[in-house]
C-alpha cells in the first residue's frame, strides 16, 4: 500500500460524507429558512397593519415565538453539522486504520480503532 493509495481513499471517504452532510443541512436549512422567513413577514405586516398593530401583548408573544424557532433552527445546524463531522472522523479512521490493519493482518496484531474526539 502506498500513501498516494491512502491519500486517496480518505478524500474520496470524505468527500462522500462531507456532500451527503451538506445536503442534509442545506435542506434543512432551506425549509427552515423559509419558515422563519413566512412568520417574520406575518409578524411585520400585522405590526404595521394588521391584528398586532396595537396587541402589545400578543405581538410580544410572536416575536418571542419567532426568537425561540431562530434558536431552535440554530442549535438543529450545529447538530447536523457535529453529524457530519463525526460521519467524516468515521471515513479518516476507517481508511486510516483499515490501511495499517491491512499490513498488520498477517502479524495478527491489528490495532483497535481510536474513539471519537471530544468536541
Amino acid at each position: 500500500m502506498k500513501v498516494q493509495d491512502i491519500v486517496a481513499q480518505i478524500i474520496s471517504a470524505l468527500k462522500g460524507e462531507l456532500h451527503d452532510g451538506y445536503g442534509a443541512i442545506k435542506t434543512f436549512a432551506e425549509e427552515q429558512s423559509e419558515r422563519l422567513a413566512r412568520f417574520a413577514l406575518v409578524i411585520a405586516e400585522e405590526r404595521a397593519f394588521g391584528s398586532l398593530k396595537k396587541n402589545n401583548t400578543m405581538f410580544n408573544r410572536f416575536t418571542t415565538r419567532l426568537k425561540e424557532q431562530t434558536e431552535a433552527f440554530a442549535r438543529h445546524l450545529v447538530m447536523l453539522t457535529v453529524l457530519t463531522l463525526e460521519n467524516a472522523w468515521n471515513a479518516i479512521v476507517g481508511v486510516v486504520w483499515g490501511a495499517i490493519n491491512s499490513i498488520l493482518a498477517h502479524t495478527g496484531l491489528p490495532i483497535e480503532m481510536p474513539d471519537v474526539p471530544s468536541v
